[in-house]
């Protein structure tokens, strides 16, 4: 690892460090597992549905428009 030297002008005067690059150590961490989720204790709480007499791309077009009304997208 490289230490570098240097300073920073404050309120109070210069304080002095040193820092290094630390991307070159990352590189070296092994990966971390990918989490094991545990759905089988998982309860559903909240379920919603709802049938809309209307053909797909009229509801798709609709839901779209409105997401982009609400959310400015």
């Amino acid at each position: 690892m490289k230490w570098n030297a240097s300073n920073k002008e404050t309120e109070t005067g210069n304080v002095l460090f040193h820092y290094t690059q630390l991307g070159e150590l990352r590189k070296q961490l092994p990966p971390e597992p990918d989490p094991q989720l545990e759905l089988s204790r998982k309860v559903k709480v909240f379920s919603v549905s709802k049938e809309y007499e209307v053909d797909i791309k009229t509801l798709i077009y609709t839901v779209s428009t409105l997401n982009s009304v609400i959310f400015g997208r």
